[in-house]
């Protein structure tokens, strides 16, 4: 196995972990959004969670 093959495999590594990290990133967003979807039907007179939608 050459250095650039093994170079290649740590890259190709990398790029997969690195698509992981995205998409438990993605789904850890997805959950927090319907989490305040959850909360701004839950307590609507608070206006807590209106102050950010500009």
């Amino acid at each position: 196995m050459t250095v650039d093959s093994w170079q290649l495999a740590v890259d190709s590594w990398q790029l997969a972990v690195g698509s992981w990290q995205l998409a438990v990133g993605n789904w850890q967003l997805l959950n927090y959004q319907l989490l305040l979807i959850k909360l701004k039907h839950r307590y609507p007179e608070t206006g807590f969670f209106n102050q950010n939608t500009g």
